[in-house]
């Protein structure tokens, strides 16, 4: 009997696997399909051109250059392309499509545990499918550092320090946001050495002790970002070039007051349609500026965070819980708001509590708790908030799938 229900388990995850791995990946080729041309726009290029050719700097900060780019997605095409012996433009999709599937996956284990699986791949789902979900599969670094995200929970979880610092290490060159994970690393090395007693001294000295036991693991961690600043130094002689590249190409729109002044002005003129496909121009006269939605759903997933807090913990979130937390913090902190729609795509609350809701409204159908009138109304209620904010945010992904799969920047 056991054998039985371990083998029905098992089944049902790897078909959920397929769909949450297969789904959004064929979504994706059946958009390149419509648009007939390269996926692979706009930062994509630059990633490809380092694999292809390194770094190049031309001595001025102020121009768009290669050095603004960390280089992990472009060590990871290099290698994808060398294995599989491909051209740059085909090994940079399939490594798109390889670290999706392998992050997904991640989640998916991680996830499994708190929830049935088929609402942990609703989680996926409404993440994948959100209006910034395009550059999960485009070329960009996102999907490789989903990647890294993923493996560090399911490693985290299971105490594999070493593992996780290695993870940290390349996470910090793939995306800035890497950082996020450091902290989280050391929390969780700590936490079981901290002593329990009432007494405030007996606490300082044990996290004093784990922050000493664990300056090893730190050290482990930021060993490839460490070497990465001293390759700028010796080659470009700024060990902060990446930090300070990036500052002057978004110049002053990496303020606070920007993030304001976008999300409150929903009056200005729609989005632009320079070099979109005509049978594209009905269609996108419905599109919500990219920037301004990107600032409203930042927004909208702090509230969720605070709101469900205690739901995130209850089900044994922690770690996602406090990588979520990390991701608003270094957002608020760092700007960068012109791009603030694919700088968020990990900030997803709104996706964890989606899935859990529904994974509760199943548990009360087979408990039969919906015999009651108003546990029916409210259920029906959840269910078709949840399906309709769906069915708006997958709109928005195919609007603004198209419109970056035509060369249209999009956040």
């Amino acid at each position: 009997m056991t054998e039985l229900i371990v083998n029905n388990s098992r089944k049902r995850f790897i078909s959920t696997a397929l769909v949450v791995v297969i789904l959004p990946v064929l979504y994706f080729c059946i958009l390149w399909v419509f648009v007939g041309s390269t996926p692979l726009r706009w930062d994509a290029g630059w990633y490809r051109n380092i694999a292809e050719n390194g770094y190049r700097f031309n001595g001025d900060i102020w121009t768009q250059n290669s050095v603004a780019f960390l280089p992990g997605a472009s060590m990871f095409l290099w290698l994808i392309r060398i294995v599989f012996q491909l051209n740059y433009e085909h090994a940079q999709i399939l490594s798109s499509i390889i670290t999706y599937a392998i992050g997904s996956v991640c989640f998916l284990i991680y996830l499994e545990g708190k929830m049935r699986v088929e609402a942990a791949g609703m989680t996926i789902i409404f993440l994948t499918f959100s209006p910034f979900g395009i550059y999960l599969f485009n070329g960009y670094s996102e999907s490789l550092f989903y990647c890294i995200v993923g493996a560090f929970i399911v490693f985290l979880e299971k105490r594999k320090f070493i593992i996780c610092s290695l993870l940290v290490g390349f996470g910090i060159i793939t995306r800035p946001h890497g950082i996020i994970l450091l902290p989280i690393l050391w929390a969780w090395w700590a936490y079981p050495l901290i002593s329990r007693g009432s007494r405030a001294l007996n606490i300082c000295r044990s996290l004093l002790s784990s922050m000493f036991h664990g300056l090893p693991l730190m050290l482990l961690a930021l060993m490839i970002p460490m070497a990465l600043t001293v390759y700028y130094y010796v080659f470009f002689g700024d060990s902060l070039i990446y930090a300070n590249a990036l500052t002057a190409w978004h110049g002053s729109k990496s303020s606070l007051p920007f993030f304001f002044e976008r999300l409150f002005d929903w009056g200005s003129a729609p989005i632009s349609k320079t070099h979109l496909i005509k049978r594209m121009d009905n269609y996108l006269n419905y599109s919500v500026e990219p920037v301004k939605l990107a600032c409203t759903l930042f927004l909208i997933n702090c509230i969720t965070l605070i709101i469900f807090s205690k739901k995130l913990i209850k089900n044994n979130l922690s770690i996602l819980f406090s990588f979520q937390l990390g991701i608003i913090f270094f957002s608020i902190l760092t700007g960068s708001f012109p791009n603030f729609g694919r700088h968020t795509i990990f900030l997803f609350p709104m996706a964890i509590v989606a899935a859990l809701l529904l994974n509760d409204l199943y548990s009360w159908c087979i408990a039969g708790n919906f015999s009651n009138k108003i546990n029916s109304a409210g259920g029906i209620a959840v269910f078709v908030l949840i399906v309709s904010v769906f069915l708006l945010s997958f709109s928005l992904f195919v609007q603004y799938g198209l419109m970056q799969l035509n060369g249209i920047w999009v956040s």
